[in-house]
Order: structure tokens, then sequence, then C-alpha cells
């Protein structure tokens, strides 16, 4: 039997062909569907057989232009979407207080990925008086 491949259809799904299901996977759920299509992804994503994905995300403006002018250089999400580095994040403009997209729109290649769902790194209580800071430098 030869490997399952993975062809991408569009920003949010890939199209698993070799499985006996052959599911069409939304890469945007929290779940990235059945646990066997879930594996091969993230497998062929580490090894390179998957490309790079597109993630179409809201932004307010008020970040838009900070990444805009090339002072804001991340971001911070919920891990709730599997994200790569190669991925590209397609930024649209979102203002909440009209709750419409501005129309306003770019893409940034993603360079890194850190999650901390797993890592105590500071005690509770800390976290809980002071929060986090999401430094940027270069």
């Amino acid at each position: 039997m030869t490997a399952p491949k993975a062809v991408r259809l569009r920003a949010h799904q890939i199209f698993c062909i070799g499985l006996p299901s052959g599911h069409i996977i939304p890469m945007q759920k929290t779940s990235l569907g059945c646990g066997r299509c879930a594996k091969l992804i993230k497998s062929h994503m580490k090894i390179g057989i998957i490309s790079s994905m597109r993630h179409e995300k809201k932004i307010w403006p008020d970040y838009f232009q900070k990444i805009l002018d090339g002072k804001k250089t991340f971001e911070l999400r919920l891990a709730d979407w599997e994200c790569h580095e190669g991925d590209t994040l397609v930024l649209r403009e979102w203002d909440p207080a009209t709750k419409q997209y501005t129309g306003r729109t770019m893409e940034k290649e993603v360079t890194c990925v850190l999650k901390t769902k797993d890592v105590d790194l500071f005690p509770k209580e800390d976290v809980e008086k002071y929060g986090y800071q999401i430094i940027s430098i270069k």
C-alpha cells in the first residue's frame, strides 16, 4: 500500500487521499477531524509532505496599523487552531465598533509558534496578580 497523500483544497481544508474514508478536515476547528486524519496531517506537516497553510484571521484596526508600520511583530492568539512555521497569516482588519471588515488586509509569514498550555512558567498566583507581557524584539 502506498503512503497517503494530502492535497490542499483551499485555505482551511485539506483532503486526505488514500484513507478509506477520504475525509475533508476543516483546519479552523479545534479538532482536526477524526484522530487518524489529525495524526496524518500533523506528521505530514512536520516532514514537509504538506506545504504551509493560509489562515485568515480578524484583527482590530490599532493592531493592524502597528503591524503595517512595523512596530508590532507578533500575534497573541488562542491556540484553538493549528498554526505552523512557514504558514501564512492573512490578517483582515475588523472594526469592533461597526462589526464589519474595513477592507484592508495583509499577509504575513509565520516564523515561530510557541504554545504554553502545558508549561507552568510562573506560579498561578503571580499570573493572576500581574498577568503576562508579550515582548517583541529585533
